[in-house]
């Protein structure tokens, strides 16, 4: 694979994911921060293209100034709704040798995540991320950059 189709690839996945948020349209970078007379200062928002065939022009111009995360759910309310439709999980085999299913714990809003690879036996045993050895270094290593555990 050469490296422009790998990159518009990319592109493409990224462009889907943003559509499957319900994002219609981005602002160009270049024009997001111009100003009136390019003096740095007054930020010029520039005009909304005319509403396309099928769009209302109240729930266009909505779109138009609205950030594209507008209609995303929280964080917390996301993974609440992941969590709950989870339930007790059958989707596949492994749930026949697992104790607890093991969600995840801290700030759901945190400017830092850490994503596990699969739980381990002390993780299955108490239903909580990142308990056993693996997990008292990360704490360390999360209390080393001065954060706590609950913050991320």
């Amino acid at each position: 694979m050469t490296d422009k189709s790998f990159l518009g690839r990319q592109i493409l996945d990224h462009l889907k994911f943003y559509s499957d948020l319900g994002v219609r349209w981005v602002r160009s970078p270049e024009k997001a921060g111009r100003t009136a007379s390019n003096r740095p200062g007054k930020r010029v928002i520039p005009p909304a293209p005319a509403p396309r065939t099928g769009i209302a022009a109240s729930t266009y111009k909505t779109m138009a100034y609205s950030s594209m995360f507008d209609q995303v759910p929280s964080a917390q309310e996301s993974l609440e709704t992941v969590r709950t439709d989870l339930g007790d999980c059958r989707r596949c085999k492994l749930w026949q040798s697992r104790n607890t299913i093991v969600f995840g714990s801290g700030n759901p809003c945190g400017e830092l995540m850490f994503v596990g690879e699969a739980p381990g036996a002390d993780e299955d045993e108490q239903g909580l991320p990142f308990v056993g050895r693996a997990g008292q270094l990360l704490t360390r290593i999360i209390e080393a950059i001065g954060m706590r555990r609950d913050e991320v």
